[in-house]
């Protein structure tokens, strides 16, 4: 059976009106749209909804398209009231002087911005960098109904004019042209749409901040500050919280790279601590984790995600980059120490990761010393390849 996301399977409604929905969710909602046109299309369509359902909207698609001169603005921009009056005359539509008055002056907004950025496309991917953001929603309560970045470009097109945008229909129109993909996990479609929707980024001095800001001001996993394999015991437990958090500065502002961030939306939500194992003497001195063999490796030896993305699979994601970041600097094998909790911990305390994470990222268990935490290894032969042909 196909998963979908729940709001698009219609359980009543009038004949028609199921196929619709599923052929507006399978086909368009959340696909990136870099065309102007359709992108104008959405903007008189979800300023329309205003206030009703998008099924609603979507009955009267093709009345719109031929009302509106199949929604191309530079002719939508000249109309007068004569055809003002027609549009509000029109039973294809929705009759309501205040959305077709906004149409209006919405299409000569935008044919402002055209002419200042090139395209419009231009404009509302540059709030992203162009690239779309991937939210990993496990069921639709969890999907906001505005966001910060709706509610910044909400701002900026009221100050250029535009009107019947507020954040909440912003974000519908972010949701619509797949600047922001909101289909749920389990959704067929979830994969389909997505396109490169995290980043990641090498903690360097410059991202310093953001490395605080992801970890607060109990250090992640109270005071740690992913000093536990680097610091012996002793000393770790002497320096807990702010010691440690100054002891890992010095790392960065050395120059030194302990590990890769992981962004949503231009924000920090992930950490992943990755190096070669040298850089983490406590490994030796640990009877479960001490070497295999003199392969030179590098280590996977933390994990720390933002409450509100855990528990959404987002540990493969960034052990992926951490390979990918690995590859890049001229790795052979990668490393993991995952932990098999015979209970069950709160995320934070599963920082080395799970054997069950590592093995969906393609990693095979090396090596065992204790029923509770094994050495897990990625070879990379097959991934430089890949990265050199590319």
């Amino acid at each position: 059976m196909v998963e979908r996301c729940p709001w698009c399977v219609l359980k009543n409604g009038k004949n028609g009106d199921a196929e619709l929905y599923l052929k507006y969710h399978d086909e368009e909602w959340g696909a990136p749209v870099r065309d102007d046109r359709k992108q104008f299309e959405f903007l008189v369509l979800e300023s329309a909804q205003a206030g009703l359902s998008w099924l609603t909207v979507l009955r009267k698609r093709e009345n719109y398209r031929k009302a509106y001169d199949n929604f191309e603005p530079a002719k939508v921009a000249k109309y007068g009231e004569k055809k003002a009056a027609e549009l509000l005359a029109n039973p294809g539509i929705i009759r309501n002087r205040a959305k077709i008055e906004a149409s209006i002056n919405n299409a000569k907004r935008f044919l402002e911005i055209q002419k200042e950025f090139g395209s419009f496309d231009r404009y509302i991917w540059s709030f992203t960098g162009g690239k779309p953001l991937d939210n990993p929603w496990k069921k639709t309560s969890e999907i906001p109904a505005r966001t910060e970045l709706s509610d910044k470009i909400s701002a900026d097109m009221k100050k250029r004019g535009f009107k019947f945008l507020g954040t909440t229909i912003v974000y519908s129109h972010l949701q619509a042209v797949g600047i922001v993909n909101d289909h749920i996990i389990e959704c067929f479609r979830k994969p389909a749409v997505a396109e490169n929707a995290f980043e990641f980024h090498p903690l360097t001095s410059k991202r310093w901040n953001d490395f605080e800001t992801l970890f607060g001001e109990r250090g992640a996993c109270g005071g740690c500050w992913c000093m536990t394999w680097k610091l012996p015991r002793k000393q770790f437990k002497a320096q807990k919280g702010e010691g440690n958090r100054k002891a890992i500065k010095q790392i960065v502002q050395s120059g030194e790279i302990p590990g890769i961030l992981m962004y949503s939306s231009g924000k920090p939500i992930g950490w992943c601590a990755i190096e070669p194992r040298e850089k983490y003497p406590v490994l030796e001195n640990s009877r479960a984790l001490k070497r295999i063999d003199e392969k030179p490796v590098w280590s996977i030896t933390c994990f720390f995600i933002a409450k509100q993305f855990r528990r959404k699979g987002l540990s493969v994601k960034l052990i992926n980059a951490a390979v990918e970041y690995a590859v890049k600097q001229g790795a052979d094998i990668v490393e993991g120490y995952p932990t098999e909790p015979k209970t069950n911990l709160p995320a934070p305390f599963i920082w080395t990761g799970t054997a069950s994470a590592f093995k969906k990222a393609g990693f095979i268990e090396a090596a065992r010393r204790s029923k509770a935490r094994s050495i897990v290894r990625y070879f990379i032969d097959t991934e430089r390849t890949k990265c050199q042909k590319s």
